[in-house]
């Protein structure tokens, strides 16, 4: 066969990640993960490919089929069904393989300053009011569980005025945001908890409201009774205390329209969790707290290896999500009582809605890239191959102090 004839090429969905010295083959159709040896013919080859001008595809050159390295290079290709050889006539023409590489940014950040209009809302997908920073209740970690996951928390905070809420909530409806949360302390306790309600009855945005199990009683009916609704049940890691507590609220409670989350910081609280509910049929999720004595916990449960990385195919439009936005937090905004206005609760505000406009605040967040738009492209992350195959970064890096949680850098 003559090498001027074979055709090599890598298909749409196959990326070439290149950090410094490494270089890596990734199939997000089933995970194939080839890493490149150093290799001379290897190393024109994906030179080649990189080139926008050669399409993905390049004619090989009858030599680098001498040498035993690329030959089994290539054919971890074909076999993981990456990309593949075919023979050609002379007159062939090479087609064009379009590479799956980020041509554009949708969100133009620096679009229009007029930001007066509703285009710039269409960045902004979910809200939460903290409505109340009310509660009897004296947890533990009452102060540091919202800074990493999505809980309750008391604050010396007035209760939000209800004509500014429902302000706020009308110039949302109007955009089509996805979701509103309603989270503080106790919501029970918010002064004008029959009014928001009330209100609510016609509110036609998705609705999400955040309770500490403790706190549950029968006012959560009037919520159940709401078009669009759900109901997130908080139960920390103190449970195991008080176990018939949560067992009377999940007989009673449980719904349809409620998710069970359980907080845990220890292998301890995983085995516990598992035995409530193995015992009751529940919609739930475990989230891990860093309680700052933790760690090896994090480091066992938490911490991703390279098989933890490569365990499931990884979409082409996840990675691109992730080389342009941080999708755990892009479009979110956290409101507190006082207007106070957050993209990530870890970090500090980023305005006040009662001097600035929703607008103007999410073209601050935008410009910004304080929490949107935090990716790995920093630290340790910035130069490893698998920076676009890891999760973004999330408030667990902020809480532990590490650009990256994982044993691979």
């Amino acid at each position: 066969m003559s090498a001027e004839n074979l055709l090599f090429f890598l298909e749409p969905y196959t990326f070439i990640f290149t950090e410094k010295n490494k270089r890596v083959i990734y199939n997000t159709l089933n995970s194939a993960y080839i890493d490149c040896p150093s290799n001379v013919f290897i190393d024109e080859l994906i030179d080649s490919l990189l080139l926008p001008e050669n399409g993905y595809c390049i004619v090989l050159d009858r030599k680098c089929l001498n040498d035993p390295v690329f030959c089994d290079f290539v054919a971890k290709i074909k076999d993981s069904f990456s990309g593949d050889f075919v023979e050609i006539e002379k007159s062939f023409t090479k087609p064009y393989i379009f590479s799956p590489v980020l041509r554009y940014l949708r969100i133009d950040k620096q679009k229009d300053k007029d930001v007066s209009g509703r285009e710039i809302l269409k960045n902004l997908n979910e809200v939460s009011f903290c409505i109340t920073g009310s509660c009897s209740q004296k947890c533990t970690n009452c102060y540091g569980l919202y800074k990493q996951i999505q809980h309750c928390t008391k604050n010396n905070f007035s209760d939000i005025k209800i004509d500014s809420l429902i302000s706020l909530l009308d110039r949302l409806e109007q955009c089509d945001i996805g979701l509103v949360n309603f989270w503080g302390g106790n919501l029970f306790m918010y002064d004008d908890f029959p009014k928001l309600i009330s209100y609510l009855k016609n509110y036609k945005i998705k609705k999400r409201f955040v309770l500490h199990y403790k706190n549950i009683c029968s006012d959560i009916h009037d919520i159940l009774s709401l078009d669009e609704t759900k109901v997130l049940i908080l139960i920390d890691s103190s449970f195991s205390n008080d176990s018939n507590l949560l067992k009377g609220v999940i007989e009673q409670y449980n719904n349809d329209n409620v998710e069970w989350c359980f907080i845990v910081e220890s292998n301890n609280d995983v085995s516990d969790v598992e035995a409530i509910v193995e015992k009751h049929n529940i919609n739930f999720n475990i989230k891990a707290f860093y309680n700052k004595k933790n760690l090896d916990f994090f480091e066992e449960n938490i911490y991703l290896d390279f098989n933890d990385i490569i365990e499931d195919p990884i979409s082409k439009e996840t990675i691109f999500i992730r080389q342009t936005m941080n999708e755990l937090f892009y479009g979110k905004l956290f409101f507190l009582q006082n207007g106070d206005v957050y993209s990530n609760l870890a970090n500090a505000a980023i305005g006040n809605v009662t001097s600035e406009t929703i607008n103007e605040i999410v073209y601050k967040e935008i410009n910004s890239s304080a929490s949107w738009f935090n990716i790995r492209n920093k630290g340790v992350c910035d130069d490893c191959c698998n920076r676009w195959l890891c999760p973004s970064p999330s408030n667990y890096e902020i809480a532990i102090g590490r650009p990256n949680l994982c044993h691979v850098k």
